[in-house]
């Protein structure tokens, strides 16, 4: 009679169990008090400029940490902005049970994140590697960017900035590392979706990664090529509209030199 009641009690207290195992909380340290009583973003990150992901929740920062909690079946990344519109600058972290810490120590740069398996995974291949290839990129973006605002910036420019900001050896070291996640984690869809919705935005990018989409569920792989032919249609009129006429030319073609 005994065992009957103890194996009762432990049915009756099995959905509260699984509950808790599912549950994460999110810890975020900023390198200031600048945000103090206002609040950060956490949402989806959308996968074209046709469409825009849809907001978790706002946290309120208080004396520059924030803290949040929820319950989560699927493991998925999401993204941490400043904005309300959630566009600018992200921190990118995976909600997934256990304690999520986030520590941003540089507005410029994308924060660490720690204290979940697949979080420190991510954070090693793909967070620290795309940190040290942005700090080299970042003032080569900022001459790119005013080319392009006046109009100035010439094909022999473009090759230049691809040479150094974008074909150099520690970029390569950030995409290959994104590029590992990405094959360890296929089983978790809706972990490295974006990831790969950045590597099929040319023919060159998306030949490496084919293997890892032709793996994924039919509709999340489809969902992504639907995405990816909007964004071409964007990008295309973005480059005929505003670029300078001698750097039309798709990444993929450009040769090596």
């Amino acid at each position: 009679m005994m065992f009957r009641s103890i194996f009762l009690i432990l049915f009756l207290l099995l959905p509260y169990y699984l509950l808790a195992q599912n549950n994460f909380t999110v810890h975020g340290e900023l390198p200031d008090n600048s945000l103090d009583g206002k609040y950060v973003y956490m949402g989806i990150p959308r996968l074209s400029l046709a469409e825009n992901g849809p907001l978790i929740d706002s946290v309120l920062v208080v004396n520059s940490e924030f803290q949040y909690t929820g319950s989560v079946d699927d493991p998925f990344l999401a993204g941490l902005s400043l904005r309300a519109d959630y566009f600018g600058k992200f921190t990118f972290f995976i909600v997934e049970p256990g304690h999520i810490k986030i520590k941003i120590t540089d507005w410029q740069q994308t924060g660490n994140v720690s204290g979940t398996p697949i979080n420190e995974d991510y954070n090693l291949m793909v967070v620290e590697p795309t940190n040290l290839a942005e700090k080299i990129r970042q003032p080569w973006d900022v001459r790119r960017k005013e080319g392009f605002d006046n109009r100035t910036w010439t094909e022999d420019e473009e090759w230049e900035y691809m040479d150094s900001a974008i074909l150099n050896v520690e970029s390569e070291w950030a995409r290959s590392g994104k590029i590992r996640f990405m094959e360890k984690y296929v089983g978790y869809p809706h972990v490295i979706r974006f990831l790969l919705w950045n590597h099929i935005q040319s023919a060159s990018q998306q030949a490496k990664v084919q293997h890892i989409l032709d793996k994924l569920p039919e509709a999340v792989r489809d969902t992504l090529y639907v995405r990816q032919a909007q964004q071409i249609q964007l990008v295309e009129k973005y480059r005929t509209s505003y670029l300078p006429e001698e750097i039309y030319l798709p990444v993929e073609v450009i040769p090596d030199h």
